[in-house]
């Protein structure tokens, strides 16, 4: 499995575009998203989707990035843990392309 994290504060229009280009990625792996939000005053709700496989963790505080991919990456069930900004828009092929060479090179 493939446990994407991301680190969000105050950028939900990046981070819905960045989940939409990982929807649109042709996956051939279970994957996780986790999100995790570093105390936005943005409203998140709208983001979980169970057919995305997309768990939201809202931090209290902001502590920083660092804090909230260790966060993250303790909250994954994944094998390999791919970061990514919100900003990040993904091609269709870059996430199982990523896979593949990572499982062909371990």
């Amino acid at each position: 499995m493939i446990s994407i994290i991301i680190v969000n504060y105050n950028v939900k229009d990046y981070l819905l575009q960045c989940l939409n280009s990982i929807k649109k990625s042709k996956l051939n792996n279970e994957y996780e998203i986790i999100v995790i939000d570093n105390n936005s005053s943005e409203d998140l709700c709208e983001i979980e989707d169970s057919s995305l496989n997309i768990k939201l963790y809202q931090l209290r505080k902001n502590y920083g990035f660092a804090y909230a991919v260790n966060y993250g990456i303790r909250k994954s069930a994944g094998g390999h843990i791919l970061l990514l900004n919100p900003d990040t828009l993904i091609k269709e092929d870059t996430i199982q392309t990523l896979y593949n060479y990572l499982e062909s090179n371990l």
